[in-house]
């Protein structure tokens, strides 16, 4: 053979060969690019891609493990611990007593619905925020538990561990760096709306439902080669119906942008097809649960109350170590917390800056179109139907009518803002690590050092908090009168709003645990969905027959004032006040004394425009008035008695109604200790008014006002 044609076939296979080598690599590389997030953690693979995984998940899991213990200890996780709830109150306890009732109810279909809370209407478990999830599983099991459980620590530490896994693989597919995926669920399971939202809100803390979606997005167009999206976001809908309805439109969002480009292209039916049995399926298992059981009553002037801030990002509310905006942020508003902290806002500018002068904006914005379209929707939603920047807020947009009621179960829309704060976290981080060299790692480091030195102060007193709750004493119930009266069943006279708004909820909750250790049903309750028209009308109806004396045996009524048309002149009912609750039963209790007149005073019923006002005497400044209490009485003859100094010269007023109808005052008279008078209504009236107007030069002092039936 000629020597040249040789040389050139040898050549040949050479090339040939290399080819060969080269397209095996690059299937390895798809292979080990192509395992999932399952795999990643329950195969045994000898690729050092899947090595760093398990790497990064463990120390992720690590990471949410020590700070969840740092905050709470391990006391809580013992299942039969309940007293840190107990202790805790508010919305928390209202989570607890969902899963006490959960777990009496016998089975009914759908399986999520609740007998008790509001006398003889059900309620899905899912409007008790008791993390339907846990609470099914767990009433499975309730035969071989003991008889008092509560899982909430439990799913503390699960949802901690699952923000460090999920964060810290997110940043290393993303970066392919293992020092990022290492130490970067730090700044995820420190995360300020995560810390706050724990045993508050609990189950809106499930933010790994949040992070998974990301990922699922993220990997998207593997999941789609090996067939494994529809599972996959038919699985995570689920779970989020299940865990907290607010989580269903933040996922639905995020996997409607990571389909777009599909949406738009030639085969748009087959994502549309994909989306919309993920879609059915959420729905029915939202059946299954009960979310759509019974009726409802939803104010639409509800909505936008609690919408976003669009300095939020920036607004510590006490949680940083390092700085404070003052007055920047409306009080009261702790829904729209979502401090980034020092560390994180410096990465932020730094990906700020670097994208707008790395240039190819317009290539840029064309490949991350489905990212670009999920935080625009999901800002947009957080931030209707006004603009609030800091102190300011702009005029409220009108929504159309189908939007609105939309939008109105979902009213606290400030919680969409939540993934955006992720995506933001996420792309901050990536933008610094994008040349993996030592010193980004070395400067992402000491930012991660700054983060988390700036957000101690939110853990410490996430700590101390953690601590109140576990071994302080905060009942209010605290006379053995509760375990003495024979009580059917609990009567809520009153909206639960009034509790809210006088500041009384913790006396609603700890009735709440009253009532599911002593087995009572209750008409009323802490509810996020119930139909509030026809409970307030039966209400109403009640009282109509407590006045007409009939009171029923065995229940105990409640009240958030004192009953002043009860207490003077319905008959069959005693009205007492123990451990600051006001209620009302047929029986005599024994050693308690019972409301027969009233005073305004001790009981803090009055007000006064200029002045002092305590539990011991009311002081009325010259040309002040007294007024107050507002109460509501039947028609009937009343008498008015004032104790106190220099009073006899003041001007005396009685009215009612909304327009402040004035009573004809008789039989007017100074005595020893002060002045008294009568009054007559003539038709039962509201917002009663006793006034004493001090036209004197000086100040005048009011120990006592005394009300009964002339």
């Amino acid at each position: 053979m000629n020597p040249i044609v040789k040389q050139e076939l040898e050549r040949a296979k050479l090339i040939e060969k290399e080819k060969r080598e080269k397209k095996k690599q690059e299937e390895n590389e798809r292979a080990r690019e192509n395992v999932t997030v399952v795999e990643a953690i329950g195969e045994e693979h000898s690729n050092p891609l899947l090595k760093g995984k398990v790497l990064v998940v463990l120390s992720g899991m690590i990471w949410g493990f020590v700070i969840f213990i740092l905050m709470y200890g391990t006391k809580i996780l013992d299942v039969t611990f309940d007293d840190w709830i107990t202790n805790n109150g508010g919305d928390f306890l209202q989570h607890y007593i969902g899963w006490l009732y959960y777990r009496k109810t016998p089975w009914k279909f759908p399986i999520g619905l609740i007998d008790g809370l509001l006398e003889d209407s059900l309620v899905s478990v899912t409007f008790m925020d008791s993390i339907p999830l846990f609470a099914v599983f767990f009433k499975l099991l309730s035969p071989v538990l003991p008889a008092t459980f509560q899982y909430f620590g439990l799913y503390g530490i699960i949802v901690y561990m699952l923000q460090g896994a999920l964060s810290g693989l997110i940043i290393y597919k993303l970066t392919k760096s293992i020092y990022a995926g290492i130490i970067s669920p730090a700044l995820f399971v420190t995360n300020t709306v995560l810390t706050t939202r724990m045993y508050a809100h609990t189950a809106l803390a499930c933010h790994p439902i949040i992070l998974m979606a990301l990922l699922l997005a993220i990997d998207l167009e593997k999941l789609k080669e090996r067939k494994k999206d529809l599972p996959c976001w038919s699985l995570l809908l689920f779970m989020a119906s299940w865990i907290h309805l607010y989580f269903v439109p933040m996922v639905a969002i995020i996997m409607i942008g990571a389909y777009l480009k599909d949406i738009i292209s030639k085969k748009w039916y087959v994502p549309l097809i994909k989306m919309g049995t993920v879609f059915a399926f959420t729905l029915i298992m939202m059946y299954v649960m009960g979310d759509f059981y019974g009726e409802t009553s939803l104010a639409e002037s509800d909505f936008g109350v609690y919408n976003y801030n669009l300095i939020s990002f920036f607004e510590p509310a006490g949680a940083s170590r390092f700085f404070e905006l003052v007055g920047t942020v409306d009080k009261g508003r702790g829904e729209t917390f979502t401090y980034l902290g020092v560390g994180i806002i410096i990465m932020m500018n730094y990906a700020i800056i670097s994208i707008l002068i790395s240039g190819n904006l317009k290539e840029k914005i064309k490949q991350n179109i489905g990212w670009i379209f999920t935080v625009i929707v999901l800002s947009f939603i957080s931030i209707i139907p006004s603009i609030r920047i800091g102190d300011y807020n702009s005029k409220a947009i009108k929504l159309p009518g189908v939007i609105l009621k939309v939008m109105t179960m979902f009213r606290a829309n400030c919680r969409f803002i939540w993934p955006v704060m992720y995506i933001v976290v996420i792309l901050s981080i990536c933008t610094l690590l994008k040349k993996h060299n030592k010193r980004g790692i070395v400067l992402f480091y000491v930012l991660c050092i700054v983060q988390l030195a700036d957000l101690s102060n939110i853990v410490t007193i996430k700590k101390e908090e953690s601590h109140s709750m576990i071994y302080g004493e905060t009942h209010c119930m605290q006379s053995s009168v509760w375990n003495e009266m024979n009580v059917t069943d609990i009567y809520f006279t009153c909206n639960m709003g009034d509790f809210v708004v006088n500041n009384e909820l913790d006396k609603v909750m700890e009735l709440g645990i009253y009532a599911a250790d002593n087995d009572l049903k209750m008409n009323d309750f802490y509810v996020a969905r119930k139909n509030n028209d026809i409970i307030n009308e039966k209400k109403q109806k009640e009282l109509e027959l407590l006045l007409a004396g009939e009171a029923k045996d065995g229940r105990l009524y409640v009240f958030n004032e004192i009953p002043a048309d009860l207490v003077l002149n319905a008959e069959g009912i005693n009205i007492y006040i123990i451990d600051s609750i006001i209620i009302g039963t047929t029986a005599e209790l024994k050693n308690e004394e019972k409301l027969t007149d009233i005073t305004l005073i001790d009981k803090n019923l009055v007000y006064v425009t200029d002045g002092s006002l305590n539990e011991y005497d009311c002081t009325v400044n010259t040309g002040a008035v007294q007024y107050g209490p507002y109460f509501t009485l039947s028609e009937g003859a009343y008498h008015a008695e004032y104790i106190g100094e220099d009073i006899e010269n003041c001007i005396y007023e009685v009215t009612a109604g909304k327009e402040h109808e004035k009573c004809e005052i008789t039989n007017f008279e100074v005595t020893n200790e002060g002045i008294s008078f009568d009054f007559k209504i003539e038709e039962r009236m509201d917002d009663v008014e006793i006034k004493c107007i001090n036209n004197s030069e000086e100040a005048i002092v009011i120990d006592e006002i005394e009300l009964s039936k002339d």
